[in-house]
This record gives structure tokens, sequence and C-alpha cells, in this order.
């Protein structure tokens, strides 16, 4: 995956993850400043803008992760650490741009696969949409649940019953 740093936002646009940001001061100065469960921490009223990193990424990038993915065998174990990889990629993209149920779908594919795959901050994203979306996730989950029953595994009943999802 290949990162830049994005354009600066308005301090009034917040962050999608939690993280240290780079921000600009009223006077001009870029410091790092850390964004924590929904609020910046330290002196915000200085704080006038912040950036990140985004994704970069192109369309050809993308079809080729989704064709990894679709491609994922659960008797093919040569076929697992790829898709877990393009599923994070796809769900990390899909984030970037403000695609929550599409990154939700992607992230359950990749956990399913390696429980442990996930990085704290999709863990974090993660949490926050469940406690968001709660009650609009059954047929994200269903859909998850038919694409892994197509590739041979059985059918898995997701719970979403709090925060702790991935646990």
């Amino acid at each position: 995956m290949k990162w830049r740093l994005s354009s600066w936002l308005s301090i009034e646009i917040l962050p999608v993850h939690d993280g240290e940001y780079d921000v600009k001061q009223d006077d001009g100065s870029v410091v790092p400043a850390e964004y924590r469960g929904g609020s910046w921490r330290g002196d915000r009223t200085r704080f006038v803008e912040w950036r990140g990193q985004e994704l970069i990424t192109s369309e050809r990038e993308l079809l080729r992760a989704r064709r990894v993915v679709g491609r994922y065998k659960d008797l093919d174990t040569a076929t697992h650490l790829k898709a877990v990889a393009a599923s994070l990629f796809l769900a990390r993209h899909r984030v970037s741009i403000g695609r929550g149920r599409t990154a939700f779908k992607y992230y359950l594919i990749a956990h399913r696969i390696d429980g442990s795959a996930l990085a704290k901050e999709d863990e974090s994203w993660l949490e926050q949409y469940v406690m968001r979306r709660r009650s609009k996730l059954s047929a994200i989950e269903a859909r998850v649940d038919d694409f892994f029953s197509k590739r041979g595994e059985p059918k898995l009943k997701f719970v979403v019953t709090n925060a702790a999802l991935l646990s």
C-alpha cells in the first residue's frame, strides 16, 4: 500500500481514525496532535487545520484486490494471506472515501479469515461503526456469510451485541 499526506482539512471535519496527525495552528506552525475517541488531545483552541495520510490507489489496483478476495477458497490455504491483505486494502480504501458499509464487509472478511489481521486502527474504526450502525448490520453480515458459504465454509451466524465485535 502506498500513502501520501492528505490535503489540509478544516479542524471542524473530524478524522475517521484515531491516531496522530499534523495540525496547523493559528500562527501557521505545524505540530503533531493526537485524535482519540472523537476528540483532539491538547489545546484545541489554536488548531485551525489538520492533515493525515491517505491511501493512493487506482481503479486497476482496486479491481485486482476484488479479484484476489473473490478467489479465496477455504480449503486452499495459499489464497488466505492474499485474501486478507486484499480485504484490508479494500476496507481501508472504502473508509478513506466514506463508504462505511463496504468497508465493514471487507473488514469482516479479513477478520473471519485471520482473526489477528486487523490493526488497532481498524478495530477502533469497526467499534465506532458498529456503535453507530448496529441496527443496519445484519444485511452486510448475511452477505459476508454468503461469501464464505460459496467458498466451502459453513454458515456462521453473526451476532452484533456490543462494541467488542471482534473479540
